[in-house]
């Protein structure tokens, strides 16, 4: 079993989608000749807006048209339910050739609806057949070229000019996520948990973003029922509801 999963491992980081990455993230560090730490973050950002933002959005989309198809069913459900009791007086059908015979109808009929639109549901899981090999890749890649906290403290103390008050600010952001990261960095290289945390927090941000009727017009994704107008109020108010309800179990009011 072991062997098997090192060979896995091995074959995945000599392939050449891994080693295209790497030389990537190798080309993005030397061109814009930031700091590691830095690059590792551009290029999440980079790679995740030309890749999952693009995805996302037509996941939207395929999300939209299936709701405002799925309105249109319940007027061809009653069609078909008058066609069958008909079909049933004038063929003497059995109650289990009728129910047969309906699912097949509704099934055609919700097809062409699919087909009509260009929205099959299985598209709704686009998000993650791009981001689950480009998340695999970039990982591959990071733990590849083995950077770790070194680099942070190397480049710091390499500096002939006082560092600015920014930079000082975000050599000790990420001093202290290398701390907070030590459960994960204590097997994996501190820049894939680098890597790990921006992806997150890009997807965050990806999906606050999306959720604006705004944005959501400006990129295409038509207006269905169940969109709210104020999302982020919605949103605030869900947690605030369970936070309330977690206080009230431990015996704390909210207030």
């Amino acid at each position: 079993m072991d062997s098997t999963v090192t060979s896995l491992w091995t074959s995945m980081s000599q392939s050449t989608p891994v080693a295209y990455v790497q030389q990537g993230l190798v080309n993005i560090h030397d061109f814009t000749g930031l700091p590691w730490w830095a690059s590792v973050i551009l290029s999440t950002v980079l790679m995740r807006s030309l890749v999952t933002l693009p995805l996302a959005i037509y996941q939207n989309k395929i999300v939209a048209r299936l709701e405002k198809i799925s309105l249109e069913m319940p007027e061809i459900v009653k069609g078909l339910k008058l066609e069958t009791a008909y079909a049933i007086k004038k063929y003497n059908w059995t109650e289990q050739e009728a129910r047969i015979t309906y699912n097949r109808s509704l099934k055609k009929q919700w097809d062409k609806l699919v087909i009509r639109e260009n929205c099959h549901p299985a598209k709704t899981m686009i998000v993650l057949w791009g981001q689950i090999p480009l998340w695999v890749m970039m990982s591959v890649s990071f733990r590849n070229m083995l950077i770790n906290l070194a680099i942070i403290e190397i480049q710091n103390a390499a500096r002939t000019r006082e560092s600015s008050k920014l930079q000082r600010i975000f050599t000790n952001v990420f001093r202290g996520l290398s701390v907070l990261m030590v459960p994960v960095a204590a097997t994996v290289p501190s820049c894939l948990s680098l890597y790990w945390v921006t992806s997150s927090a890009y997807g965050l941000c990806q999906n606050l973003m999306l959720m604006s009727p705004r944005v959501k017009r400006l990129v295409g994704v038509p207006q269905v029922p169940s969109e709210l107008a104020n999302p982020y109020q919605h949103v605030r108010e869900k947690f605030a509801q369970r936070g309330s309800a977690l206080l009230s179990k431990v015996g704390l009011s909210s207030k």
